[in-house]
């Protein structure tokens, strides 16, 4: 019986990868995860990835300062299969398929991805979700390695203000390949994890908006997840206690209108391109 369904595992592994393969030939494994239509950058995406993998075990420890400023009140058995779901690369699962996770490069405006070229290339986005599949847009901003550091430094660590109730420079310590992928990691794995959807439509990025929020829109927004695990990986331990409260997303007063308090480029982006 055990030879029978591992026969049936190998062999449904088997089918995903000739699929992937036949629809993109640069395909190669890293993982679970596929990485495809790379080229020459596969290898470096290829270790971005697992050096992310491998760090994200780090974020599961509740205890931390880090914690309390950016997930207070959100259950951390959630945010531990979260995690842990992302370090596996558990297929991309719902009512109509099982597919393994997969990170996509677009290089350029007649690629297989090329749906994607404005929002990456006018708007300046780093990478993003294809919503409702299994797949992650790394854009050229993400895998030119003159463009982001892999991984947050202690010097990229936000300074508290002196009324403590927010961040000096915000949003220094996420611009970088591991908490970007982090935050499209998420997104990808949330609703199989938490069985709610994540904010898609003008998400809060901006940090002194994310600790504020209430712990019922922390749960729900990637970027939350994201500056934790950044500011987890910098050594950060900083974080103002007296941050003013935000109880709703988007504010009442403007339901229409994005955060435009950070002048990162990400801050344009929007989660439903579709091709």
């Amino acid at each position: 019986m055990k030879s029978f369904t591992l026969l049936i595992y190998v062999s449904v592994l088997l089918h995903f990868v000739i699929h992937a393969s036949s629809q993109h030939p640069d395909t190669i494994s890293s993982g679970n995860y596929l990485i495809v239509d790379c080229a020459e950058h596969a290898d470096a995406i290829a270790n971005i990835l697992q050096m992310t993998l491998a760090h994200l075990p780090r974020a599961v420890i509740i205890n931390t300062s880090a914690y309390q400023a950016f997930l207070k009140g959100v259950n951390p058995y959630k945010v531990t299969s979260l995690f842990t779901s992302i370090s596996r690369g558990v297929n991309f699962t719902d009512v109509r398929i099982s597919e393994r996770p997969t990170l996509a490069c677009l290089t350029g405006p007649a690629s297989y991805w090329r749906a994607y070229w404005a929002a990456c290339v006018e708007l300046g986005i780093s990478a993003l979700w294809q919503q409702e599949t299994q797949t992650i847009i790394l854009c050229p901003i993400f895998w030119n390695a003159h463009t982001l550091n892999v991984f947050p430094e202690p010097e990229d660590c936000d300074i508290v203000n002196q009324e403590n109730t927010g961040f000096v420079v915000p949003d220094r310590v996420w611009s970088n390949q591991y908490s970007i992928l982090v935050h499209e990691l998420v997104h990808l794995y949330f609703r199989q994890v938490f069985w709610k959807q994540s904010i898609l439509h003008n998400e809060p990025y901006n940090v002194n908006t994310c600790m504020g929020l209430v712990p019922d829109l922390k749960e729900i927004n990637a970027h939350n997840y994201a500056y934790y695990v950044a500011n987890i990986a910098a050594n950060c331990t900083h974080f103002p206690t007296n941050v003013p409260l935000v109880p709703t997303w988007p504010p009442i007063s403007s339901p229409a209108t994005p955060e435009t308090t950070s002048t990162d480029p990400d801050e344009l982006r929007s989660e439903i391109y579709n091709p």
